[in-house]
């Protein structure tokens, strides 16, 4: 009797958990798409990272991230041309501890979309401290994870 009821029941399969993906479009400030980006999604425990780049219209897609509760920081490191410009974290923020948290839903597309800080310029003007002349040649250096430094004579 008890082999007969035993048969009878039901059996019990787990489900494979359903893909959930990351997905959004960075731009310039001025609303231009950014090609060629690297985008990472890092778990905040540390146990999950996806990467991906973006396509020349500034969209991508980081498939088969894991929800099971987790949580999710989304880094940006853009390449203009000869250039690559400073880490961005989402949403506009400069760094990780500033980074919004994302969090992702068993087979939902999570949207996150930036847009990189605004581009500037910087000029500079050396003079002598004993004479106030100008230098005709001098070194300025704006970061310190930028080596080297282009001399202009004036």
């Amino acid at each position: 009797m008890i082999a007969v009821m035993l048969a009878a029941a039901p059996v019990a399969t787990a489900q494979p958990p359903l893909d959930s993906r990351i997905v959004g479009q960075l731009t310039k400030s001025t609303g231009e798409p950014v090609p060629n980006a690297r985008v990472t999604a890092q778990s905040t425990t540390g146990w999950f990272r996806h990467d991906t780049q973006t396509g020349a219209d500034g969209k991508y897609v980081l498939p088969g991230v894991t929800a099971t509760g987790e949580q999710y920081k989304v880094r940006f490191d853009p390449w203009m041309g000869p250039v690559s410009l400073p880490t961005q974290w989402a949403h506009r923020k400069r760094t990780e501890a500033e980074a919004d948290v994302v969090a992702v839903r068993p087979g939902e597309d999570t949207v996150v979309d930036d847009a990189l800080f605004a581009a500037g310029t910087v000029t500079f003007t050396a003079s002598a401290v004993d004479t106030g002349e100008p230098v005709r040649a001098f070194c300025a250096e704006l970061s310190p994870t930028r080596r080297g430094c282009t001399t202009t004579a004036r």
